[in-house]
């Protein structure tokens, strides 16, 4: 039920919205849904929804009533603020980020980086890497805010 309904607001959210390629938007955040199905109903929840308080107008407390607190926290570690430098904002993912905004995170990155313009490719190398490392820093015993095990098996 909590993912149909994080589909339903996503794609409302994201409804008239396109890619620089001229895809829908919406077609994205279920890529990184899907790529993230193994991982349980909060992951799946919150890569339909990593985008929506970023993107588009709905509030991080509308993300909250809906979803509840776990899922509104990491749409919250997913969600780049206003000013913040892209580095900054993986630095700060990746040291007060849920496993499961970073699992969301790879998913991302995975789907956004073919085709990229610009430099973007290689920004999204270097998140890529950072975050992957951040993973396999967790897996190894290092703090996390959920089990590695409840993520990465």
């Amino acid at each position: 039920m909590e993912n149909a309904l994080a589909r339903l607001v996503a794609a409302a959210a994201h409804d008239g919205q396109r890619r620089l390629d001229g895809e829908p938007y919406f077609r994205h955040c279920e890529r990184v849904a899907r790529a993230v199905e193994g991982s349980g109903p909060r992951a799946v929840a919150v890569g339909y929804l990593h985008d929506v308080v970023e993107d588009t107008k709905v509030s991080p407390g509308v993300v909250r009533v809906l979803f509840g607190d776990d899922v509104a926290a990491d749409v919250a570690d997913l969600t780049r603020g206003r000013g913040e430098a892209y580095p900054d904002y993986v630095r700060r993912l990746c040291a007060e980020g849920s496993d499961v905004a970073l699992l969301v995170k790879m998913a991302d990155l995975a789907d956004n980086a073919p085709g990229a313009p610009g430099g973007l490719p290689a920004r999204y190398a270097a998140a890529r890497a950072q975050v992957r490392a951040e993973i396999a820093r967790r897996a190894e015993g290092g703090a996390a805010r959920t089990p590695p095990s409840a993520v990465f098996g």
